[in-house]
């Protein structure tokens, strides 16, 4: 999602995300690098890899992981995603969608 003046962020639903509409992660490599933005009229590749959390049996743990390369660099790693609560959950779609977010 971008934001004022083309900065980036992820919008990512997860079970145990902070607001009812997802959590936004800011591709800034969790504030150690500068934030990425969109640049007009200039072409930019994004790649993502997501990973499922443990779950093993009873046992469901929060190691779900996301990754986000933005032209080459590593802007967005989290480790800590509940993405799923049982084992036979598991990823057979994906949905990309790049829109500006806010709601004022």
């Amino acid at each position: 999602m971008w934001k004022k003046d083309g900065f980036l962020t992820q919008y990512v639903y997860h079970f145990k995300q902070a607001h009812k509409y997802a959590d936004n992660i800011v591709w800034n490599l969790n504030g150690t690098k500068e934030r990425k933005k969109i640049e007009l009229g200039k072409w930019h590749r994004i790649v993502m890899h997501v990973t499922l959390n443990d779950v093993d049996g009873a046992s469901v743990r929060d190691n779900g992981r996301l990754q986000t390369w933005f032209d080459g660099d590593l802007v967005v790693d989290v480790d800590t995603l509940r993405l799923r609560n049982s084992a036979d959950q598991t990823i057979d779609r994906f949905y990309f969608s790049t829109f500006h977010g806010g709601g004022d």
